[in-house]
């Protein structure tokens, strides 16, 4: 009777957990940019778990540290607007999920009218004739 007992109330307890992979808790970022007014708007799905709230970082590529929230979102927020950019400059946001339980951040690199760089240095592929595959 106790293993039957037991047994039941494992399967209740189970009944209400639901499966998670990473992807349900991770902060997936895109961004949106508009030349005039400039503004970058960084997109991303809601975490249904834990009841998050949103902080949003942003940084210079060449600074090393992220500094103080720039904005705190709340729970059901998917997107922040930054109109505080300058056309020919690119920005790092981060984006930092807190629940109840979990911690989880998303990073994008996201700039107006940036250069591209054309030339990021060489590579040098050697192969030996030992992996060669024969052609018949």
């Amino acid at each position: 009777m106790y293993k039957v007992l037991v047994s039941i109330l494992f399967f209740l307890g189970c009944y209400g957990m639901v499966a998670q992979t990473t992807e349900d808790l991770a902060v997936q970022l895109s961004a949106t940019v508009i030349e005039s007014p400039p503004t970058i708007t960084l997109h991303w799905n809601n975490i249904s778990f834990g009841s998050p709230d949103y902080r949003i970082y942003k940084k210079a590529k060449t600074d090393t540290a992220w500094g103080n929230a720039i904005d705190t979102l709340p729970m059901g927020s998917n997107y922040y607007v930054d109109s505080s950019v300058v056309p020919d400059s690119a920005y790092e946001y981060q984006v930092l999920a807190q629940g109840d339980s979990f911690t989880s951040s998303g990073y994008i690199f996201a700039g107006i009218k940036v250069p591209a760089i054309h030339n990021k240095g060489i590579l040098l592929l050697l192969v030996d004739s030992f992996l060669q595959i024969p052609v018949h």
